[in-house]
């Protein structure tokens, strides 16, 4: 009753409550007669299908939403039907996360609908973990070129394989005609993680989102090897690049890989976090055998040359105790740094005598 009547709220979060259906549903239907509420998230919450239809009810009769968060909800393909179709009356709806719902193919296509309404206004689709399938994922992924709004996409561990990640790096580069800008780079935010697209596609990925726009990128866990770790360093040594965090834990880049990352991180000056735990980087990574005659070693000419850099993982990587020494004395002149992570490796005191003289 108070929803009913309420005229001043604008944000309603019922999350983690673990409200039972039945009483999600008159909650739902309330805000059918509440025309201030523009924002609501309800992650962590069960919905049934009468709880889906009262919110599709208020979604379609208030047509107010602007953020719409239901992470979580165990919505599932029928339900999520509902919500999709509910979706196309909302003109100002700008941020929608439905990740782990379980949605399925046929509403990844609905929601590829949405994108191509020149009447929508999404900025922000976060659609993680909800078996999309590789036709699902295709479903959005064509749509992009036509879409002028979306600046943050997260459609991880979703089954995207090559062939998808290939047409997104496609559809999301920069398009030139006759040396003029007909495609700009719109894509702040992309997370794709945790699905095999393998290096290739990884590559074209990285390539294509070399640019100013892009800020966050995240492709952990997607079967990249040592060729995309070069193609992150040409990045990287692109002045123009505007990364500032990239998530690349359990991949397979190699001392191969990573090397040609830190030689670029030098000099750049926008990376501030680097995520490169679980890539198998070995024992020989830092140690007097990867050096490259008078330059050294890629690990420590980072420390000694990049103050910008604030978060770096390496856990889980198999480093040598010579490399931590190494990694351990140089990071001892750097100022900048303020989170490592270093687990799961074989460090020894000598790493921990260089971490005390920092700390002094």
């Amino acid at each position: 009753q108070a929803l009913r009547i309420n005229t001043t709220l604008t944000f309603l979060d019922i999350s983690g409550n673990k409200f039972p259906a039945s009483e999600l549903s008159p909650i739902m239907g309330a805000m059918d007669s509440n025309f201030s509420i523009i924002r609501i998230k309800a992650d962590n919450q069960r919905f049934d299908d009468v709880s889906t239809l009262q919110l599709a009810g208020s979604i379609e009769n208030t047509r107010r939403f602007l953020h719409l968060n239901l992470n979580k909800c165990d919505i599932g393909p029928r339900a999520g039907t509902v919500i999709g179709l509910a979706l196309e009356n909302l003109r100002k709806l700008h941020v929608v996360n439905l990740s782990d719902n379980a949605l399925g193919e046929k509403v990844a296509k609905k929601i590829a609908a949405l994108l191509t309404s020149k009447k929508m206004r999404i900025t922000t689709l976060r659609l993680s973990n909800n078996d999309f399938g590789t036709e699902g994922c295709m479903h959005l992924v064509a749509v992009l070129p036509n879409n002028k709004t979306l600046t943050d996409l997260d459609i991880s561990q979703n089954g995207m394989d090559r062939n998808v990640a290939l047409e997104l790096a496609e559809n999301t580069s920069v398009k030139m005609e006759s040396g003029i800008v007909v495609r700009p780079a719109r894509l702040k935010r992309l997370n794709i993680s945790q699905n095999d697209i393998g290096s290739e596609a990884g590559v074209a990925i990285i390539e294509a989102l070399s640019t100013e726009k892009t800020n966050f990128l995240d492709l952990s866990d997607c079967g990249l090897g040592p060729e995309c770790g070069e193609a992150l360093a040409r990045g990287l040594r692109t002045i123009t690049c505007g990364w500032i965090e990239l998530v690349l834990e359990n991949n397979n880049l190699g001392k191969d890989g990573v090397n040609p990352i830190f030689w670029a991180m030098r000099r750049n000056t926008s990376l501030l976090s680097l995520d490169l735990s679980g890539n198998n980087i070995g024992p020989v990574f830092g140690t007097e055998a990867d050096g490259i005659g008078s330059y050294g070693k890629s690990v420590a000419s980072f420390l000694e040359m990049n103050y910008i850099v604030r978060w770096l993982d390496l856990a889980n990587n198999g480093i040598s105790a010579d490399c931590g020494a190494a990694f351990c004395e140089a990071m001892v002149e750097n100022p900048s740094m303020k989170c490592i992570f270093m687990e799961g490796n074989s460090l020894d005191h000598r790493a921990g005598s260089a971490v005390g003289a920092k700390l002094l």
